[in-house]
């Protein structure tokens, strides 16, 4: 049985919603595209919670993060692949050959500029276009020099992970705005070709990147990074004293010292009594 999904899903034509209707969308080979790269984020989700019961419950943080990133991925290709979520547009520039005339509402990719953009018909969309440009470029600047900065005062194998996971995610990011300017922004490319320029990407940046981060992490503490989490077995008396850090262990060392009346105090510890 082959995929029907286009032809289940016309609303009443194809490629049709609310009442309007584009004249090209994705064929069944963008469809068939779009269910095998969701079939590839269901696996990575499966994959990753698998995973997970691989370490103490306490150190899963990161196999939960991946997993929700890839299953929510999962829904919006089916979403995608079953020509749903989309609402046809007119076009900036008009071409002979029209390539793109319905832009995917839902994608888990476009920020909402992006998807603001691709919804304006004008050139105005190219303003969109600028606003999410420079937001990126914001959080690229954060990641290349502040958060690496932390980064290197965790330890070596922080600084190594967080280095080879942000490079490989800004690659990627510089990589979705030209995406966006050869589909929903300039018109270049057909639905197809898009589905799949957007799929490679996103199984690089969804997957790939989840398989970085859980081998890199493998051998780190999550409490390294500030990331105290307590089991539902653990004994609250021995796991809150992380938190309070060490002055709480040298306020119950002063304490002691004084009710036997010494005092005297450690070099570089502050006691009040």
């Amino acid at each position: 049985m082959g995929n029907g999904a286009i032809v289940a899903n016309e609303h009443p034509a194809p490629h049709g919603v609310n009442g309007a209707t584009s004249a090209i969308g994705i064929t069944t080979h963008g469809s068939n595209w779009y269910f095998a790269v969701t079939a590839v984020m269901i696996v990575s989700t499966f994959a990753f919670i698998g995973l997970s019961f691989t370490r103490p419950r306490s150190h899963r943080i990161f196999h939960y993060i991946t997993a929700a990133i890839t299953l929510v991925a999962a829904i919006a290709y089916f979403t995608m692949g079953s020509d749903l979520g989309q609402t046809p547009i007119e076009v900036e520039f008009k071409r002979s050959n029209p390539k793109v005339s319905g832009t995917a509402t839902n994608q888990n990719l476009m920020i909402v500029t992006g998807l603001v953009g691709a919804l304006v018909q004008s050139k105005y969309k190219w303003a969109y276009f600028t606003f999410g440009c420079a937001a990126f470029l914001w959080v690229v600047w954060t990641l290349a020099f502040t958060a690496r900065k932390h980064a290197i005062g965790l330890g070596a194998d922080v600084s190594r992970t967080y280095l080879t996971c942000g490079v490989w995610t800004m690659f990627l990011w510089f990589l979705y705005p030209i995406a966006w300017g050869l589909s929903e922004g300039g018109n270049v490319i057909a639905p197809d070709s898009e589905a799949v320029y957007y799929g490679v990407l996103d199984l690089m940046a969804k997957p790939v990147f989840g398989a970085l981060l859980l081998w890199g992490h493998r051998n780190i503490d999550p409490a390294r990074l500030g990331l105290h989490i307590r089991d539902y077995d653990d004994d609250p008396a021995t796991t809150s004293g992380t938190h309070a850090g060490h002055h709480g262990e040298k306020r119950a060392l002063g304490d002691s010292a004084v009710a036997n009346g010494d005092t005297t105090t450690a070099p570089g510890t502050t006691m009040n009594v």
